[in-house]
């Protein structure tokens, strides 16, 4: 009985293969024929089939059936190649055995091409002259000369069906142009004496693959611009046809992606080999964004805005206002809360955005003093804000001494003009302009002296202090401050000279200042 399927299981696996060529894109090229592949000739054993040439003297196969007590019919053809195999270690006393035919090729393998074929075949469960069904595989081997083994192309694995055909598909992808093919058993070690039976064995056709290449005239572009792809179709046979994902046809499409987008695009051939589908992506620039970086400030305050512009082709134009700005940062000085229009543009298209600017108040400093004591000074603040608190108060008296208490209490010698500032700082860290205020500490006002008498005992004054009794100088200013006289390195009582100066009647104001800069002074009113 032939175990081989019927002509309309042929047709329905050769249609099942043609379409599985088709969406795999293996597509059948030249095909090497293997001289008689059905292994046809005289049944008889130790006998080599025409065209195929035994690796070993004394060891050639049979040609089946009729010998050994195998009776399966051919899968095709009448005849058909029975191998047979020792395995030493199961017999060690019968010596090294392992059938194999061998033939060159028309042509050579192409290295780097994979090559197609198929082959049938069957293990056998005789027993006859000794030999033990059991496991092995058909080995086919590459090489430059009769049984030469340069390369294991392909091995069938074990062969696990008895007394029926079956048919196992090859494919093998040469590293050399090998120009001997070898057919031979491998025993797998679970029987001393296996055989196995091959018929059919097809030619060696090799597969090739339409390549197809996409060009494009811009791979980058802005949203909606048109771009020409062009496919380029090689190793193909005669006139191709182009199928585009887009539904176009030909070797080129216009495409106008407003998006990145891929487009894919199959060849097929004069002989019906369709090749894998060639993709191409065209990249859109990215829209155009703009974010910003804007530090916090105060009311007359200056301030940085720092603009990060995203997207597009990176050669950007900024505008603020319609004033085109050069770099990515501008100094700003808003005098009130503001809105800017900032504009961003590149070759593709524009961004425009509205940026509102609120700067943080800042506080006004002011203050009011009283007089609490002789030359002593309380000051009082006053300073404001919109909103927010104040936190801080920098005091200076023109005297060298400061301090942050919010009303403090000063003393300040007579006699002097003293310059006071204020600075106030919010919770928010906004400050105020310094505001100062002169502060006139007027001289202490001594005793009258009338008329002309050298006695100045009982009077309270100051200058009569031994420190000022000697080495000092005197100044002599009418009411309204004009400087009469200064008499250096003066000694006695001041009032004393001063009425010894024949000085017209009328007020006067004097002040005494000593080596340690020690100052005093008061008003006289001389009467003659």
């Amino acid at each position: 009985m032939n175990n081989f399927p019927s002509r309309s299981l042929k047709l329905l696996i050769f249609l099942f293969a043609t379409t599985a060529l088709q969406l795999h894109a293996q597509c059948p090229g030249e095909a090497i024929n293997i001289d008689n592949g059905s292994f046809e000739g005289v049944p008889s054993k130790g006998i080599a089939p025409s065209g195929w040439v035994a690796c070993q003297s004394g060891q050639s196969p049979d040609i089946q059936p009729g010998n050994f007590g195998v009776s399966l019919p051919a899968s095709d053809g009448n005849t058909y190649a029975g191998l047979y195999y020792i395995d030493t270690i199961k017999h060690p006393n019968l010596g090294s055995w392992q059938e194999g035919l061998t033939q060159q090729l028309a042509t050579p393998l192409k290295p780097g091409s994979v090559y197609h074929s198929s082959v049938d075949l069957s293990n056998s469960s005789t027993t006859d002259s000794g030999l033990e069904p059991g496991c092995a595989s058909l080995e086919i081997w590459g090489g430059f000369s009769e049984c030469d083994h340069a390369e294991l192309l392909w091995t069938s694995g074990n062969i696990s069906n008895y007394d029926a055909w079956q048919n196992y598909q090859i494919s093998f992808l040469p590293a050399a142009a090998y120009t001997f093919i070898t057919i031979q058993i491998k025993g797998l070690g679970c029987s001393g004496m296996p055989y196995i039976l091959v018929d059919h064995f097809q030619p060696l056709v090799e597969e090739y693959h339409i390549q197809v290449e996409i060009t494009a005239d811009k791979n980058t572009v802005c949203p909606g611009t048109a771009v020409t792809l062009t496919a380029t179709a090689s190793n193909a046979a005669g006139t191709c046809s182009y199928t585009w994902n887009n539904g176009s046809g030909g070797s080129s499409t216009t495409v106008n992606p407003v998006m990145t987008s891929s487009y894919a695009v199959t060849v097929t051939d004069s002989t019906g080999c369709i090749s894998e589908p060639a993709s191409f992506t065209v990249h859109t620039l990215a829209p155009l964004k703009l974010s910003y970086k804007i530090n916090p400030f105060c009311e007359g305050d200056s301030t940085w805005l720092t603009l990060f512009p995203k997207g597009g082709n990176g050669s950007y134009e900024i505008a603020l206002n319609q004033y085109k700005i050069y770099g990515d940062s501008i100094l700003i000085l808003p005098v009130r809360d503001s809105v800017y229009t900032i504009t961003l543009s590149d070759s593709c298209s524009t961004f425009t955005d509205t940026l509102e600017i609120k700067f943080l108040p800042a506080p006004q400093a002011d203050f009011t003093w009283s007089k609490t004591g002789n030359a002593e000074y309380a000051f009082s603040d006053f300073s404001s804000i919109s909103s927010g608190t104040i936190v801080e108060w920098n005091w200076l008296f023109g005297h060298g001494e400061s301090t942050q208490i919010q009303n403090p209490v000063q003393l300040f010698t007579p006699g002097y003009h003293y310059s006071i500032s204020l600075q106030v700082i919010s919770d928010q860290g906004c400050k105020s302009n310094k505001v100062q205020k002169d502060l006139i500490v007027p001289m202490n006002v001594f005793p009258v002296i009338k008329g002309n008498t050298n006695d100045p005992t009982g009077i309270t004054d100051p200058a009569t202090d031994a420190k000022f009794l000697s080495g000092y100088t005197l100044y002599v200013f009418t009411e309204t401050g004009n400087l009469l006289k200064q008499l250096d390195a003066i000694n006695g009582n001041p009032v004393v000279i001063l009425q010894s100066l024949s000085l017209p009647s009328g007020t006067y104001v004097y002040k005494t200042t000593n080596q340690e800069n020690q100052v005093t002074g008061g008003k006289i009113v001389i009467m003659n």
